[in-house]
C-alpha cells in the first residue's frame, strides 16, 4: 500500500520501507519552469557563445518550487508515521553509515525543535529528516558518534517516544552455513545444468511436492469480489431465456470510437447522466409548497448556479415529467408524509450465496453491499419505499409490460427493503418504481 492511499487509515503495525529513497526533483531540473503564482522562467541560451545557463528569475522560481516540493513530502511522512495505533517500522538504507554520522553530527547541537531551514531544504530523503530528529533523542546513542555530548534542552532529549535503533550490515545476510555449502552447490549446479535432483529426505520431498500442488481452497473467493453494489447483483441475476427480450427498455449503444465532450461538435448526455441529474432535482426538490412549470424552471436554473447540475444537465430535466409525478397518487402520498427520506446510502453485508448464484463453497463468506435508496415515505404500520426510473419505455403499457418492469427491478427492490429492514429494525411495508418516460407506477 502506498502512503497515498493509507490516508485516513490505521494499523496496529506500520512499516515504512525505502527511507533512503530520494525525492523525486526531476521537476525543478527541466530547462524551463512554470509556476501557478510566479509564471514561466527558462534558462538563457547564447547561440553565438553556445552556452546556456539559468537565470535569476529561474533560480527563484526553482527555489519556491523546491521549497514546495518538501513541504508536500513533510506532509506524506507525516502521514506515514501517523498512521500506527502501537507500532511503526523505520527502514532505510546507506551507503556509506559514517558518511551519513558525520552529516548529521552539526545537528547534535541544534537547540531548536524544528530542524534548521538549510538542512531541511538539502535533505534529499525521509531517512536525512528523521535520522537528523533522532540523533538528538537520548536512545539515538547508534546514529551519534560515541564521544559526542548531548547538549540539547532536556525536552527534545529526554522526549516521551520510545525509540530502538539497530544497524544491521548486509554481510549479515550474506553469510553462508559451511555445513551446508556442499549441498548449495550441488543445487546451484542442478539449477545450472536444469537436472533434477534425488531427495533422500522423505519428509523434504513431501513438502516440496505440497508447495508446488497446493491450490487455494477458496477458488470462487477469487473470481468474485468481495464488495458489490445494489446495480451490478440485479443485472447479474437477471434471467435470460429465448422467449424474454430487452425491447422494453431501450439499450445503451456506446459509439465505435467517442471523441472527448470538449471536442464534440454536438456534445450530448448519457442516459446515465441524465438519470442522475433528474435524481438530483428529485433529491432537493422542497416538499413544503405546490410546484407549477415555471416555479420549477426556477429552483433547476437555481441548482445550476449552485454548481450541483451543469447547463447541460439543467437542459434535459424533464419538468412536466417531474410536475406528473406529483399529481399522482404516490406523489401526494410522498407530499403529504410526515416524515420523508431522500437519497439514502447504506452499507450491508450479507452471505455470499445470497449475491452470487453461482457460488458453490460452503464456508461462511460474507459480500459487501453498496447502494443508495431513493426515497422512503414512514408512515403509521412501516416505509414505503419509491424507487426512480429514468429509462425509456418503447412499449405500449399493459400488464405483460407491467411485470417485465417488475421482474427487472425485484432483486433490486427486495435488497432495498431487506438494508433498510436490517439497519433501522423497522417494516417495508411496500415497493414501488415510478417510471418518468411513461408516468408509470409498478408496484413491486
Amino acid at each position: 500500500m502506498t502512503i497515498h492511499k493509507s490516508k485516513g487509515l490505521e494499523f496496529p503495525l506500520v512499516i515504512v520501507g525505502a527511507m533512503d529513497k530520494q525525492f523525486n526533483q526531476q521537476d525543478i531540473r527541466a530547462k524551463y519552469l512554470l509556476h501557478k503564482e510566479l509564471g514561466f522562467a527558462t534558462k538563457y541560451i547564447d547561440p553565438i557563445k553556445r552556452i546556456i545557463y539559468p537565470t535569476l528569475i529561474y533560480h527563484g522560481i526553482k527555489k519556491e518550487m523546491q521549497r514546495e516540493m518538501l513541504a508536500e513530502e513533510m506532509r506524506v511522512l507525516y502521514v506515514a508515521l501517523t498512521r500506527a495505533k502501537e507500532k511503526v517500522v523505520l527502514v532505510g538504507t546507506v551507503k556509506s553509515f559514517e558518511k551519513k554520522k558525520k552529516k548529521w553530527r552539526d545537528i547534535v547541537a541544534h537547540q531548536d525543535w524544528v530542524l534548521p531551514s538549510y538542512y531541511r531544504l538539502e535533505s534529499l530523503s525521509y531517512l536525512d529528516w528523521v535520522g537528523a530528529s533522532l540523533v538528538r533523542h537520548h536512545q539515538g546513542e547508534v546514529l551519534r558518534d560515541a564521544d559526542s555530548r548531548l547538549d540539547v534542552p532536556k525536552e527534545i532529549a529526554e522526549d516521551i517516544s520510545i525509540w530502538k535503533i539497530d544497524r544491521i550490515h548486509q554481510g549479515d545476510y550474506q553469510t553462508i552455513d559451511e555445513s551446508n555449502r556442499e549441498k548449495i552447490e550441488e543445487l546451484e549446479q542442478a539449477i545450472y545444468k536444469w537436472e533434477g535432483l534425488v531427495l533422500a529426505e522423505q519428509e523434504l520431498k513431501e513438502k516440496v511436492e505440497h508447495h508446488l500442488e497446493y491450490q487455494y481452497p477458496y477458488q470462487d473467493s477469487i473470481y468474485y469480489r468481495a464488495k458489490q453494489t445494489v446495480t451490478e447483483m440485479k443485472r447479474q441475476h437477471e434471467v435470460k431465456d429465448s422467449y424474454s427480450d430487452q425491447q422494453i427498455i431501450e439499450p445503451f449503444r456506446a459509439p465505435i470510437r467517442k471523441r472527448p465532450r470538449f471536442m464534440q461538435t454536438e456534445q450530448r448526455l448519457t442516459r446515465a447522466e441524465i438519470g442522475t441529474a433528474m435524481h438530483t432535482v428529485m433529491q432537493h426538490l422542497p416538499l413544503d409548497q405546490e410546484w407549477t412549470e415555471m416555479k420549477l424552471v426556477e429552483f433547476i436554473s437555481k441548482l445550476e448556479a449552485q454548481d450541483m447540475i451543469t447547463a447541460d444537465e439543467a437542459t434535459v430535466i424533464d419538468a412536466e415529467a417531474i410536475l406528473g409525478f406529483f399529481a399522482t397518487e404516490i406523489g401526494k402520498q410522498v407530499v403529504q408524509a410526515e416524515h420523508v427520506e431522500r437519497e439514502i446510502p447504506f452499507s450491508l453485508t450479507l452471505p455470499a450465496q445470497d449475491v452470487y448464484p453461482n457460488w458453490q463453497e460452503q464456508h461462511q463468506e460474507r459480500i459487501f453491499l453498496q447502494g443508495v435508496i431513493d426515497c422512503v415515505i414512514q408512515t403509521e404500520n412501516g416505509w414505503v419505499l419509491l424507487d426512480y426510473k429514468t429509462d425509456q419505455i418503447q412499449e405500449d403499457i399493459n400488464s405483460q409490460t407491467e411485470e417485465k418492469l417488475k421482474n427487472r427491478y425485484q432483486i433490486q427492490m427486495d435488497l432495498y427493503a431487506k438494508a433498510l429492514e436490517q439497519i433501522w429494525k423497522q417494516p417495508v411495508i411496500e415497493k414501488y418504481l415510478y417510471f418518468f418516460d411513461k408516468g408509470l407506477l409498478v408496484k413491486v
